[in-house]
């Protein structure tokens, strides 16, 4: 008489390996938590302070440039214009999209004002700084200061009044939010927006 095999059934593993899957997934934050310790800081370190975000950005041919790491308080490269921080004091060093609004900005009045133009990067280096430093002799300035800047720029050129930008068009665009408003209407009815 000839002796059957026994097959083995594997049935019960797939099933338990299924299993385990789906636990493992469903509750993969609780094993992390078992299995990696937290990390640790040490007193001149704060937990709330994120780590910088990289961004990758492409050019309009293309280019896959390299990554930038955005500074705290400035929003990632590509961020919508509607969620940029209007008021954050912007200096050499930081990097992020309101960066690379101050620059188009920037190349914008440089446009009207006959000045050599800034790459458009996202990255406030030399280049920035010295544009900046052209029209307002200082380094630092923020994105409502700098629309306004160009405003008054392009409202002075259109009056054929480049040389009292700053007094007479500028500064009473800071202080007069209905003056600004009519600026700002006036300029991207005839403009691009950036």
């Amino acid at each position: 008489m000839a002796t059957r095999k026994k097959q083995f059934n594997y049935m019960p593993w797939v099933i338990g390996l299924g299993a385990a899957g789906i636990l493992g997934y469903l509750f993969k934050d609780q094993i992390k938590a078992l299995v990696m310790p937290e990390e640790t800081t040490t007193d001149d370190e704060t937990k709330d302070e994120p780590a910088p975000v990289i961004v990758n950005t492409i050019t309009s041919d293309g280019v896959v440039q390299t990554p930038v790491g955005i500074t705290k308080g400035l929003s990632g490269l590509g961020t919508p214009k509607e969620r940029l921080n209007l008021n954050q004091t912007l200096k050499q060093g930081d990097k992020g999209q309101e960066i690379a609004k101050l620059q188009q900005i920037l190349n914008r009045i440089a446009k009207i004002t006959r000045k050599p133009m800034v790459t458009e990067d996202g990255d406030f280096g030399q280049g920035t700084l010295t544009r900046l430093q052209d029209l307002f002799s200082s380094g630092e300035t923020n994105l409502f200061k700098a629309y306004a800047a160009l405003f008054a720029i392009w409202n002075a050129n259109k009056n054929k009044d480049l040389k009292n930008w700053f007094k007479k068009y500028y500064e009473p665009y800071l202080t007069d939010k209905e003056r600004y408003q009519n600026a700002r209407t006036f300029y991207f009815a005839n403009n691009n927006l950036i």
